[in-house]
C-alpha cells in the first residue's frame, strides 16, 4: 500500500476524511505550534522515509481545523532517555509504556479523557485495563497515560492446498488446543531427521515480544500468566496453568510439529498464528495463488482468548503544547478518520471494537483476495474482548524478562525441564521484584513522601 504513494492512499480513502467529528478546533498562537510526532512506522518494506507525505496525507483534516498548528513526523524510537533529556517527540506511539509511567515521563491524560467525555468503552476492555494497571506506576499518582494506536490481533492463517495433499479435513469453529495440535502432529512431514513439511508457525513472542516464548495469550488460555494478575510484583510461572501451557507447546517444538522459524509463506509450514497490520499485508503481497483462509484461534483450557498488542499514543509530560497535543492524540485515537485512514493504508486494525467490521471491508476492498479468507474471525475476536495483550511487572520489568526470556531458550533448546525452569525463574524473578520494592521505598523516604 506504501508503494502506491500519496495519490494511490488518497484515492483509497474517498470520502472518509472530510472531517475530525467530535475534534474541538484549537486556536494557536500568532507564530506556528508545531508538535513532533512519532508514529507507527511498521511496514513490511521498512519505508519509514517513504511514510511522510502519507501521513501528512492522513493529518490534513487535524491541521485543517486547527489552524496555525503544524506537525513534523519524528521516526527514532522514543526512549526514557531521549524523554529524560527533553528531546523526545510530543507525541508518541510506542509499546514500553512501564518504563515511560515509572519515571513520571508521560502526561496524565485523566484530566482531559473526563472534561471531553470520552467513553473508553469503544476499545477493548482487556488493553484499557492493562494501561490503567500500569498507571499505578506512577511515583507520583495513578492515572491513565496513554490509549490505543491501534488494535493488532492474531488469528491461524492456513494453507488448505497442504491440508489437501496430506488428505487432512479442514479446520472447523471451535477445535480445541488439542485437535489443532492432532492436525499439526499428523501433516508434519520429517526427512532425515528435519521437517521437510511442518505443523505449525506460532506466534513465538516471548515476554515483553522478545526472546523465544510464547505471547501471554497462550498463558492466559490456560490460566496461566507471566504475571500475578493481582500483583504486579509477582511472576506467576510456577502455576499449574502457566506450566501446563509452556509444556504443551513446547513439547510440539521439541517433536517438530511447530518450528520457530516462519515458513508459511514458502510452503514449509501448514498454518500459522498470522494477523492484522503487517502480518496481513506480507501474507497478501507473497502468497500468490496458494488457497488459504484464517480460522479462529484454538480453544483453550479455559476458554477463548486471543493475541492483541499494546501499542499505545501517549503525550511527553514535557511538551510546550499539552492543550494542542491532546487533540491530536484525540484526533489519532478517539476520532475515525486516522483509523480509517490506516485500515486503507496499510490493513492496520482499528483501536475501536466497533471499526472492525468495516476494517474487514475495507481489506476486501484494498485487496480483494482478501475477499474469501473468513477475516470475520478476527472481528469477532476483537469484538467479544477475547484479544489480551499480557502484563508487565512493576519494578525491573527489563531485568525480568531477560531472566525469563533465558530459560525459555534453555527450555526450547531442551536442557532444562519446564516445572523446574518455571520455579526457579518465579524465583528469580520475585527477588527482582523485592529488590525493586526496597529500593523505591528507599526513594520515596528520601525524598519524604
Amino acid at each position: 500500500m506504501l508503494r502506491g504513494g500519496v495519490a494511490g492512499a488518497a484515492a483509497l480513502l474517498g470520502g472518509s476524511l472530510v472531517g475530525c467529528g467530535k475534534a474541538k478546533p484549537v486556536t494557536a498562537a500568532a507564530n506556528p505550534v508545531v508538535l513532533l510526532w512519532h508514529p507507527w512506522t511498521y511496514f513490511t518494506d521498512g519505508g519509514s522515509a517513504s511514510a511522510v507525505p502519507l501521513y501528512q496525507e492522513g493529518i490534513k483534516p487535524f491541521l485543517a481545523q486547527n489552524k496555525g498548528v503544524q506537525v513534523t513526523i519524528n521516526f527514532p524510537n522514543p526512549s526514557v532517555a531521549s524523554l529524560t533529556g527533553g528531546a523526545g517527540p510530543d507525541v508518541m506511539e510506542y509499546w514500553v509504556l512501564n518504563g515511560f509511567v515509572q519515571n513520571n515521563l508521560l502526561l496524565d491524560l485523566t484530566p482531559y479523557i473526563s472534561k471531553d467525555g470520552v467513553d473508553l468503552s469503544v476499545f477493548p476492555s482487556n488493553t484499557i485495563n492493562f494501561y490503567k494497571e500500569v498507571g499505578t506506576f506512577s511515583p507520583q499518582k495513578a492515572g491513565l497515560y496513554c490509549l490505543p494506536a491501534y488494535i493488532h490481533t492474531l488469528a491461524m492463517a492456513v494453507n488448505l492446498s497442504l491440508l489437501d495433499d496430506a488428505g487432512q479435513p479442514y479446520p472447523e469453529p471451535g477445535w480445541t488446543w488439542e485437535e489443532w495440535a492432532s492436525m499439526w502432529q499428523q501433516v508434519t512431514v520429517k526427512n532425515d531427521g528435519s521437517s521437510s513439511r511442518t505443523g505449525a508457525w506460532l506466534y513465538f513472542g516471548g515476554y515483553n515480544y522478545s526472546g523465544t516464548g510464547p505471547a501471554p495469550f497462550y498463558l492466559r488460555g490456560f490460566g496461566g500468566d507471566y504475571v500475578d494478575p493481582t500483583d504486579p510484583t509477582k511472576c506467576y510461572l510456577d502455576q499449574p496453568g502457566s506450566i501446563q501451557a509452556l509444556e504443551w507447546i513446547y513439547g510440539l517444538l521439541q517433536s517438530g510439529a511447530v518450528t520457530m522459524t516462519r515458513g508459511f509463506q514458502s510452503g514449509s509450514v501448514v498454518s500459522a498464528a498470522h494477523g492484522s497490520a503487517g502480518s496481513i499485508l506480507s501474507l497478501v503481497e507473497n502468497m500468490g495463488n496458494v488457497t488459504w483462509s484464517y480460522y479462529e484461534t484454538p480453544v483453550w483450557p479455559k476458554g477463548k482468548v486471543a493475541y492483541a498488542a499494546d501499542d499505545f499514543y501517549a503525550i511527553n509530560a514535557q511538551t510546550k503544547h499539552p492543550d494542542i497535543a491532546w487533540e491530536f492524540l484525540k484526533f489519532l485515537t478517539v476520532e475515525n478518520s486516522w483509523q480509517q485512514f490506516m485500515m486503507h493504508l496499510a490493513l492496520t486494525g482499528p483501536n475501536k471494537a466497533e471499526l472492525w467490521p468495516e476494517w474487514a471491508a475495507t481489506a476486501a476492498q484494498v485487496a480483494p483476495t482478501l475477499a474469501d479468507k473468513n477475516l470475520q474471525v478476527m472481528v469477532d475476536q476483537v469484538q467479544n474482548n477475547e484479544v489480551y495483550p499480557g502484563s508487565v511487572f512493576r519494578y525491573n520489568d527489563s531485568s525480568a524478562a531477560s531472566t525469563i526470556n533465558g530459560y525459555l531458550t534453555q527450555i526450547a533448546q531442551g536442557t532444562i525441564e519446564v516445572p523446574v525452569a518455571c520455579q526457579t525463574m518465579t524465583q528469580q524473578v520475585n527477588a527482582l521484584e523485592q529488590q525493586g520494592a526496597a529500593a523505591a521505598a528507599s526513594t520515596s523516604s528520601a525524598a519524604g513522601v
